[in-house]
């Protein structure tokens, strides 16, 4: 498995939108005195259901066809049960959420504008932070997104070459009979991809996967995601296939001549440096009380080899299971152990709190 510092890494690009995500006001939401509605006949207040907006003896406000509650003013927020026919709609406020559209806060979750009952029934004030979860109250924000900085290429890739530090505590080849000055491979024995791994990040934390994930090609020499830089690296050596070209019949082919470049689509070296980044991860260290050391000893720099490839990696456990070893670790299961033990030693934010503040 990958040091922790790679998960860390992995995982924090979100960490930006996510902390400096600040509420927005809509400019043209309706003033304080708007509020009051109609002559308010039998109102009692909003957390009550028989309250009564009237225009004459008719209540405007009364649901006459279901809607739904959203846990979040987004279109991607799961929803939160639905309204009772015949109950009185509510709200405490009004809320613009860019191309979400306008959002009513109502005492079981939010309703879009175009579910609450008719326009006449209710003009509430501008909502408030105290109204608003950070990562869903900025404009240009629909929940938080988990972008993958690697190139599209290497989305694709498969690999087999994780390890488990668990599993290689536990392989015991120095001990084993016949097993004397060898070479052995010792991963965790399945076969992964990040068009596997990469959505199943983002539902573990609540994210999600931003679509187009590489808004500029995903490709080397192309702009990075978003606002962040990317990374281009070129190799001067030869690449490792030219050793087995001439038996593979490939020997003029381009493939055994040139190494392929590595790319980022965020600089994993230029990221950790940007004055907003750093805002952001003293905002979460401050909140969640996160070890400092475990960002400025980070090496940033493995994530250049680790994820800039784009070619596949597929290695054997052959060789030690004819001598016994029967080893196996599935990658997800340990990443999974990796994600609490970060969270246990306050590298990682517990996800329970996480996902209760966001």
């Amino acid at each position: 498995m990958k040091p922790p510092f790679y998960i860390l890494a992995a995982l924090l690009p979100l960490a930006t939108d996510l902390a400096l995500a600040t509420p927005v006001a809509d400019p043209n939401s309706d003033s304080l005195e708007e509020r009051h509605r109609g002559n308010n006949k039998g109102y009692k207040d909003h957390h009550e259901y028989d309250v009564h907006y009237g225009y004459g003896d008719e209540n405007v406000c009364e649901v006459k066809y279901p809607y739904p509650y959203y846990k979040y003013p987004c279109n991607s927020s799961p929803t939160n049960g639905t309204s009772t026919l015949g109950a009185t709609f509510t709200s405490f406020c009004k809320y613009q959420n860019g191309d979400s559209g306008i959002w009513y806060s109502a005492p079981k979750g939010w309703v879009k504008e175009g579910d609450k009952p008719r326009s006449g029934c209710i003009k509430p004030m501008p909502c408030v932070s105290s109204h608003l979860r950070a990562p869903f109250a900025k404009r240009d924000i629909d929940g938080i997104s988990l972008a993958m900085i690697k190139k599209f290429a290497a989305t694709l890739a498969i690999f087999s070459l994780d390890t488990s530090a668990n599993l290689h505590s536990k392989f015991c080849a120095a001990v084993a009979p016949g097993t004397g000055n060898q070479i052995f491979n010792v991963i965790n024995g399945d076969t992964e991809s990040f068009q596997n791994l990469w959505p199943r990040l983002a539902a573990r934390f609540g994210c999600r996967i931003p679509d187009p994930m590489f808004p500029n090609g995903g490709t080397q020499d192309t702009k990075g995601f978003k606002n962040y830089e990317s990374s281009t690296v070129r190799f001067s050596n030869k690449p490792s296939l030219k050793a087995l070209a001439s038996s593979l019949g490939i020997s003029k082919d381009p493939s055994a001549e040139d190494s392929p470049p590595l790319f980022l689509q965020i600089d994993p070296e230029k990221w950790p440096k940007r004055e907003d980044v750093n805002k952001a991860w003293a905002q979460l260290r401050d909140k969640y009380n996160l070890d400092q050391d475990a960002w400025d000893k980070a090496t940033w720099d493995f994530l250049i080899m680790a994820m800039g490839r784009d070619w596949s990696c597929v290695g054997s456990m052959s060789k030690a299971r004819k001598l016994g070893s029967t080893g196996y670790a599935d990658t997800w299961d340990e990443l999974e152990d990796t994600f609490k033990t970060l969270e246990s030693k306050g590298i990682l934010p517990p996800l329970d709190q996480l996902k209760r503040d966001f």
